[in-house]
């Protein structure tokens, strides 16, 4: 009986009724390239899934309980969808006041897992409804990444009550369709840096947390970390502070002070970010990049050894 609300025709598909939307399609070619690893949704048609193949990507689909104790972890899957109410052909979906009151303690525990482990893109939820992911987003105690609640107009009491609750960063937008597609736009513009080019303190940081809440960016992580710490020591070098003709004065050793916190303005967010939330493993990737910047042996005429520790 449903399959007729979901499925096309073949007017329908010509007419484009029915089919992933701009916005879907935007959302699978950042999980095909490694942006998106985690999808919560109360929708149970199949759009998401669709877009995803078309771009090559199968996702690991959980729709009920017994889907999420059997699930690939979500660290080891390219993609994880989990579809709160159920799928459209499986007789078990949720769609009554009285159904979205509680989930099974499997999908509490999943969403508990999301909710504390990932950052958060909120789009096209008003949070009215839907007791129970309601009751699981409050009762996550951490705010390790960002949560950023996306809505066209003012947030109803519910979801306003949240985004204070998750110190969430408001966006104002005038659809799904254009913010995704705006999104992957930016993320597609970012890609087009090389390894030379600067990065801001917030993209470097973003970076750092995204290479840290998945082991397998540990080599990613290591890489990132110390090249910089090698760009440190080279703007460090005598090359660049030399003392020659400089008066040994307040205002001048003021203004050489701040030419070494710009040096360091990516690097020690990056450090601060790891020290506080990486485990043991990454500790040599913290004394390495000490090492780097620490070893530089030249020193600046008039100045004082870089080597000195």
């Amino acid at each position: 009986m449903l399959q007729a609300y979901f499925e096309p025709t073949e007017d329908e598909r010509r007419e484009g009724r029915k089919l992933p939307t701009a916005a879907h399609r935007a959302i699978a070619e950042l999980v095909a390239k490694g942006y998106f690893r985690v999808i919560v949704t109360t929708n149970f048609d199949r759009l998401l899934e669709q877009a995803m193949v078309d771009v090559g990507v199968h996702p690991s689909v959980i729709t009920n309980a017994d889907a999420a104790v059997g699930a690939m972890p979500l660290v080891h899957s390219r993609c994880t969808l989990i579809k709160l109410h159920g799928d459209y052909l499986d007789p078990r979906f949720r769609n009554t006041e009285e159904e979205l009151k509680r989930y099974e303690p499997a999908i509490d525990h999943l969403l508990d897992q999301v909710f504390d482990e990932y950052g958060l893109i909120v789009c096209g939820w008003s949070a009215e409804w839907d007791n129970a992911l309601r009751a699981a987003i409050e009762r996550c105690p951490s705010r390790r990444f960002t949560t950023f609640w996306a809505s066209r107009g003012k947030a109803i009491d519910a979801a306003d009550r949240l985004v204070q609750q998750r110190r969430a960063v408001r966006l104002s937008i005038t659809n799904a369709d254009e913010f995704f597609t705006e999104l992957r736009e930016r993320v597609l513009a970012l890609e087009t840096f090389d390894a030379n080019d600067p990065l801001s303190p917030k993209v470097a940081l973003a970076r750092v947390k995204r290479y840290l809440s998945d082991p397998q960016y540990h080599i990613s992580l290591h890489d990132l970390v110390t090249t910089e710490a090698a760009a440190v020591r080279e703007r460090t070098s005598s090359a660049h502070f030399s003392a020659h003709n400089e008066n040994p004065t307040a205002p001048t050793a003021l203004a050489r002070l701040k030419r070494y916190e710009s040096a360091l303005d990516l690097l020690l967010p990056e450090l601060a970010c790891i020290a506080y939330w990486a485990d043991q493993k990454h500790n040599e990737t913290v004394v390495e990049a000490f090492r780097r910047v620490s070893e530089e042996t030249d020193v600046p005429e008039g100045g004082s050894p870089h080597g000195s520790r």
